[in-house]
């Protein structure tokens, strides 16, 4: 945003912020400490470099309660990111099927860090093979707490976690395909909870149904659209019965509808194009 600043003060031109993230909360929600002198500071710092937008596009409506105290002179205006529609038509020379088509696979993608709630996962994962050895997950990407969570997993003997690294866009297209629910994960923080995180659209755009481990803004979402089930990120025993619950369902109508309620959503609410025109409108 400095950059940008520099050029309003130097060329007279307008504004925009398209803010992602609040911040410095987002960062204390991820680092486990508290809020000193130094976040006093950078939250100064922060709201004054927001000061000098003439609007602040918010990536979630929810932020606007948190920016209507703090920048109440700026216009503030729900801008989602747009999702990224998967292309299931692409040729792979692997056509192989990557999961075992008898279990429930549940597939999540991108970042692996703090922000995730992987504690409680790790918690619920145990107790769900002890009961069913027919649910797996399976993860795809890379983060900080990549290496803790495969440590943990191996020291507590849990098989039907599977991690996977960094791929390419036309070899994920098939673990997505094969996949029969994508996971949505984020802890329990007033921030996080406020906050969309971007593979919520991206996962409507592949017509697949939703789980989330999660709280607040990304579960009235999921509820409001029926593309999914939602469970508390403290709440591990609702999980386990949760997740059970889905390796009934699979293969069935319930959850070939919530997919498609995802998706048509994501079509007329998150397309590129959409964004794109409430970007030009915006800024005219």
């Amino acid at each position: 945003i400095l950059v940008g600043i520099y050029f309003k003060l130097i060329k007279k031109a307008k504004l925009y912020t398209w803010v992602q993230d609040i911040w410095p909360e987002s960062a204390y929600a991820i680092i486990p400490q508290k809020k000193n002198i130094l976040f006093k500071l950078l939250k100064y710092i922060c709201n004054h470099i927001y000061s000098f937008n003439n609007k602040l596009f918010l990536q979630s409506d929810a932020f606007k309660k948190y920016f209507s105290l703090n920048q109440k002179k700026i216009k503030q205006i729900y801008l989602p990111n747009p999702g990224i529609e998967i292309n299931f038509n692409i040729k792979y020379r692997n056509k192989k099927f990557p999961f075992n088509k008898k279990k429930l696979n549940i597939l999540y993608t991108g970042n692996i860090g703090r922000a995730q709630n992987f504690d409680n996962l790790l918690n619920s994962l145990g107790k769900i093979e002890k009961i069913n050895r027919n649910i797996d997950f399976h993860f795809i990407g890379a983060g900080s707490y990549k290496k803790k969570a495969i440590s943990i997993s191996k020291v507590k003997k849990i098989s039907n976690l599977k991690f996977y690294n960094f791929m390419s866009y036309k070899k994920l297209i098939n673990y997505i395909k094969s996949a029969d629910i994508l996971l949505i994960m984020l802890k329990n923080d007033p921030i996080l909870n406020i906050t969309v995180p971007s593979k919520f659209q991206n996962y409507l755009a592949t017509n697949k149904p939703i789980l989330s481990f999660s709280k607040g803004e990304t579960n009235r979402l999921i509820n409001k659209i029926k593309a999914g089930y939602i469970c508390k990120p403290d709440d591990t025993k609702g999980f386990v019965k949760l997740v059970l619950k889905l390796y009934k369902l699979k293969n069935s109508k319930v959850l070939k509808l919530k997919a498609k309620n995802g998706f048509l959503y994501y079509k007329k609410n998150y397309h590129i194009r959409i964004i794109k025109n409430k970007i030009l409108e915006n800024m005219n």
